[in-house]
């Protein structure tokens, strides 16, 4: 049996109404938030409301104009404390691009409604019937939440002792993406380093440390992964995959497409060491070609039980579609596969481009650094085109957003030099 909290703004008797469907329907507890009049502390007995409940109900209004700041404020902590997949929000004839921009990309429902033909029973039973739906589906945590929100990620990894396993692996997983871009992994492995763990959450730290000694100890995947790095990382990434499951679904298939995306990146990386006999390169070569035709089955399973995480996704196909693109020409010397993955990759890194801007309009940080890494992969299939007009296009595109980006090198530089190589060859 679950307690629900149920946040509401002008709309106390809807939300009352509620309470008592839930109670007789599924015999959930339900506490409509707030106090008497006679209370004097009504936010801390919220606050308390909260802190008993693992599942809250938000019915978002504006009566006056406004949502009310006291829902607001509910809504951000009820976002800090629970697990998405508990957190069902209801627009009540409102729409999510109403929202302020630190609550966007929040999984919300639109309920529109008209007063004069709907009762506030009907209401009351259509939310629960939205409610009961959303139960049964995967809702879960919007990781680029996290990702998007490097600050955020290490406070928390930082300065809390872990109250829910679930969330702090949550954090740590998305740790590991949001440091690559935010450029502090090794501000990530010390605060890992730091951490002092129960058994659940420290084979995930081990996990998370060797995922960023990769790009750590390769200076982000522009050297060879030296042997020692190597063998160490391996043996961490072995014992992951062969774990003892014990978180939630997406959780445990999040983990393992990273570890499978880390176990085949490590292998491209060590091949790029000169000296290596040749039994050695096939072994890596292959080794990574399995992990990532895994990946692919599980990021197919993420994308069609996990909704909530379209950026993720997105992210990830790229990723994805590169790598087995890149080891398709330098270990196989398959040009024709190369070029279709690398296409592809050119294609989601667009897509996510966009999705993301839409979705976190005030990150141009992170929007920016997405967008560089969709001109970084175009200015390279511009090198292979054969359209002329698209090639001529495409190239006066690089060519602009370079000569913007390399006004500010220290920003940039680490992007930008690999378009500017990529330049010299149209």
């Amino acid at each position: 049996m679950s307690n629900i909290f149920i946040g509401w703004s002008g709309n106390k008797s809807l939300a009352d109404k509620i309470a008592d469907l839930i109670a007789n329907t599924t015999g959930d507890h339900a506490i409509v938030g707030g106090g008497q009049p006679k209370d004097m502390f009504i936010g801390a007995q919220v606050i308390d409301q909260i802190n008993r409940c693992d599942t809250a109900i938000i019915l978002a209004e504006d009566k006056n104009g406004t949502i009310s700041p006291n829902l607001m404020f509910e809504w951000g902590y009820i976002s800090a404390k629970y697990a998405v997949s508990n957190i069902h929000a209801f627009l009540l004839n409102k729409q999510s691009k109403d929202l302020p921009s630190d609550l966007m990309g929040s999984w919300v429902n639109e309920v529109s409604y008209d007063t004069a033909s709907i009762s506030e029973q009907e209401l009351g039973e259509k939310i629960l019937d939205l409610y009961l739906q959303n139960t049964k589906n995967k809702s879960v945590r919007n990781y680029f939440d996290l990702i998007s929100d490097w600050k955020r990620v290490y406070a928390y990894l930082s300065d809390k002792t872990p109250n829910s396993n679930q969330t702090f692996c949550e954090y740590i997983l998305s740790g590991c993406l949001a440091a690559y871009y935010y450029q502090d992994n090794r501000m990530l492995r010390q605060t890992l380093n730091n951490l002092k763990l129960p058994l659940a959450l420290n084979a995930i730290a081990q996990f998370a440390k060797a995922y960023v000694d990769i790009f750590i100890q390769s200076e982000n995947m522009s050297k060879p992964l030296p042997q020692q790095d190597y063998f160490g990382v391996m043996q961490v990434f072995e014992t992951s995959i062969n774990r003892q499951k014990q978180f939630s679904d997406d959780v445990e298939l999040l983990l393992d497409i990273l570890n499978y995306d880390a176990y085949s990146l490590a292998n491209s990386l060590f091949l790029k060491n000169t000296d290596l006999d040749e039994e050695t390169r096939n072994f890596c070569a292959n080794k990574a070609k399995e992990c990532l035709e895994k990946d692919f089955e599980l990021l197919d399973s993420f994308e069609k039980t996990i909704r909530n995480n379209e950026c993720l996704v997105l992210l990830l196909k790229s990723y994805l579609f590169n790598d087995i693109g890149h080891l398709y020409k330098d270990a196989f010397h398959d040009e024709k596969a190369f070029l279709n993955n690398l296409t592809k990759s050119v294609e989601y890194r667009k897509h996510l481009h966009q999705t993301f801007t839409a979705s976190y309009p005030a990150n141009v940080f992170l929007a920016t650094k997405l967008e560089q890494e969709y001109i970084i992969a175009l200015s390279e299939q511009c090198n292979y085109m054969e359209n002329t007009v698209l090639k001529g296009m495409y190239k006066n595109l690089v060519i602009s957003k370079f000569k913007e980006w390399e006004k500010e090198l220290v920003y940039t530089s680490s992007l930008t030099d690999r378009i500017k190589t990529n330049i010299r060859q149209f």
